[in-house]
């Protein structure tokens, strides 16, 4: 699939899969995750699968996400509602289904 966005003050904005926005439980995650201190542009590169071994190349949005759940998930007291973290995660599936088996699933 491809995708689309637009980084607006350092954020991420109008993300677009297949040129249709993403859904609004997505957009509202990705508003909300951009705000917490878990949240980090770190742009494009690999990303590994701390138990599989696995990597992926991905780009400036999808490793932000990456990392962002990564972070998420190894903090004992979870910072936002697990809907962010789903929605997160959903994100991820939408942009690359191959990079979510990979690395997350």
């Amino acid at each position: 699939m491809a995708f689309t966005y637009e980084v607006v003050d350092g954020k991420f904005q109008n993300v677009k899969v297949d040129g249709k926005a993403i859904m609004k439980e997505q957009r509202n995650a990705l508003a909300k995750a951009q705000e917490t201190v878990f949240w980090e542009n770190v742009g494009a590169g690999m990303a590994y699968n701390p138990f599989g071994g696995g990597g992926c190349d991905l780009d400036a949005l999808q490793r932000s996400i990456y990392v962002w759940v990564m972070r998420w998930q190894s903090y004992s007291t979870y910072p936002t509602a697990i809907s962010t973290f789903d929605g997160m995660r959903y994100l991820f599936l939408a942009l690359d289904s191959d990079a979510y088996m990979n690395l997350l699933d």
